[in-house]
């Protein structure tokens, strides 16, 4: 097992913003227009390690500063120009937003040298980013509005994964389904919940080759996610289950309920689900655990419940009460074997 990484890294940014304003014969409309607002950004990045830690390790690390210090860069350039800081970030959300608004377009340089008082290798890199600010500007507003809007009412939403796998002689045994649980390829499982509340919802999976899967709202589904105070719901529906297939690592299951639609989650999952890369999925990823710590999102344990599933066997489980202001946030993630 390698040891652990050293945390010291250092960091150095300078230098040149400039602004592009020719989009690329051929791209579509939307690359062009954002290719009219771009901003080229040189920056550089250092890291530590230890003497096993990985030269691509170390590399990655690097590059992973250089964005953070773009990122800095076209804060200060935004607030300049507009004379709005739009960068005053939480220190849990810069991680997200370098991710997901900043492109390595070219290393320009790289090396990595052994520095003996530090007892380890340290890499250096000097990155061409684009700085994507019209994506920055639409987030932003969408974030703004849900400020402006959300409700600080309790929610309250009572939640439940009910897991099934198919024993050698054709039968089902129940799976208990929490954090860190395993699921092997073709189990099945049934996600129910009731809302004490009229509120939306949105369920999202995000498997291990992070490709995003919209649970709910779903295109074929026979509600939308506006949901009724004291109804329950069943998904895929009632009689039927979500089967996992062939794809193993882990799965993420996101739920988020809240009062008033979730326009800032709405338009990141329309950018992950085009397949966006990385960076959306970690600006979802941070944009949802963003709701459940401004809604105080908390859990309790409900009444043990008898769920009856559609060969008629019956499971009884206890339900999570999930409690908030405004909105509330459950992720479970699991091991896909």
């Amino acid at each position: 097992m390698q040891r652990k990484i050293l945390s010291g890294i250092l960091c150095f940014s300078i230098l040149v913003i400039v602004s592009l304003s020719v989009g690329c014969a051929g791209k579509n409309h939307d690359r062009e227009k954002t290719q009219s607002k771009l901003l080229i950004i040189i920056a550089e990045g250092e890291a530590a390690g230890k003497t096993d830690t990985p030269a691509a390790t170390l590399e990655k690390m690097a590059i992973t500063v250089a964005k953070k210090n773009a990122l800095e860069q076209a804060g200060g350039y935004m607030k300049a120009q507009t004379r709005i800081d739009m960068f005053r970030l939480a220190e849990d959300m810069i991680d997200s937003w370098s991710e997901g608004f900043v492109r390595v377009v070219e290393v320009l340089d790289k090396k990595t040298s052994y520095d003996e008082k530090a007892g380890g290798y340290r890499s250096f890199v000097k990155i061409k980013a684009e700085v994507l600010l019209p994506d920055i500007e639409e987030f932003k507003k969408h974030l703004d509005d849900e400020e402006r809007s959300g409700s600080q009412k309790e929610l309250t939403f009572e939640f439940n994964i009910i897991a099934e796998r198919q024993l050698l002689d054709g039968t089902w045994e129940d799976v208990l389904v929490q954090d860190g649980s395993l699921l092997n390829t073709g189990d099945r499982f049934q996600i129910i919940f009731k809302p004490h509340s009229d509120c939306y919802l949105y369920i999202i999976n995000v498997d291990s080759k992070k490709n995003v899967y919209m649970l709910f709202p779903h295109a074929q589904a026979k509600i939308g996610n506006f949901l009724k105070n004291g109804e329950d719901y069943s998904l895929p529906d009632k009689n039927k289950f979500y089967q996992l297939d062939s794809t193993a690592g882990i799965e993420t299951l996101y739920f988020a309920a809240s009062y008033t639609p979730m326009k800032d989650i709405e338009w990141l999952l329309k950018k992950a689900l085009i397949a966006d890369g990385d960076g959306s999925l970690a600006l979802l990823d941070s944009a949802i655990k963003k709701r459940g710590s401004r809604g105080a999102s908390r859990i309790v344990t409900g009444k043990e419940r008898v769920y009856t599933l559609s060969d008629g066997k019956e499971i009884r489980k206890a339900a999570d009460i999930l409690q908030g202001n405004g909105s509330v946030v459950k992720i479970v993630w699991f091991h896909h074997n």
